[in-house]
């Protein structure tokens, strides 16, 4: 066996191996999704109904057409959940499974998610699937992703969006930074505490390039 052969082989079995963890996250996640936990919390039905609202009249409950900020009852809700409980909501009908899956699958590519995450930072394969592995056994994945919780998504978008980062530095491709600058941005219309924390990571990354000139100002400034 040559050794192109031999890598090419090596990287079919850790896509496989990545394959039956992230399977076993996602049954995880998914089984009785409607059962356990029992009944649904406020936030998540609001979702449920936000989205419905939406399907069929294209306006939140209080007459706002596909608003970015939705009002609630005493609160404002961010935008990213409801509109990911659309297909959801407009297959399954407004139900617990249907509010459900957008966090069920937020969860399940948080596991792809990581593993892509520790590649970028230069780590062997094997520990990139170790932590593919806890991630999709975690209890504390496993939990927010049974909720329709907005925190969960913002998790997987912030996860993404720094492989991203890591990637753009490292290739100098501008599709990368435009990539991880979306899902930056996704967070901030998913979960308020995203906001601060990814513009924390995100002004320490680029001012750390730019003294070590390791990164073009204008690339900063455009992200």
């Amino acid at each position: 066996m040559t050794k192109t052969n031999f890598i090419n082989t090596a990287k079919i079995k850790t896509l496989i191996i990545l394959f039956f963890i992230s399977l076993l996250g996602f049954l995880l996640r998914l089984w009785r999704i409607d059962q356990a936990p029992k009944g649904a919390l406020i936030d998540e039905l609001h979702f449920g109904y936000l989205a419905q609202s939406l399907i069929k009249t294209g306006t939140d409950e209080h007459g706002q057409s596909w608003p970015i900020i939705f009002k609630g009852f005493g609160d404002e809700k961010l935008p990213a959940m409801a509109y990911l409980d659309i297909p959801s909501v407009a297959v399954f009908g407004l139900s617990v499974t249907a509010i459900r899956i957008p966090s069920v699958l937020a969860g399940t590519f948080l596991i792809l998610s990581v593993y892509w995450l520790i590649l970028e930072l230069k780590l062997e394969a094997k520990w990139a699937l170790l932590a593919a592995f806890f991630t999709a056994i975690n209890p504390w994945s496993f939990f927010l992703s049974r909720f329709g919780f907005e925190s969960n998504l913002a998790l997987f978008f912030f996860t993404t969006g720094i492989g991203g980062l890591l990637r753009a530095q490292s290739t100098k491709n501008k599709n990368w930074y435009i990539f991880s600058a979306i899902t930056m941005a996704l967070t901030w219309y998913s979960y308020i505490p995203y906001r601060p924390i990814s513009v924390g990571i995100i002004l320490l990354f680029f001012s750390l390039h730019i003294l070590n000139k390791s990164i073009n100002k204008k690339i900063s400034i455009f992200f």
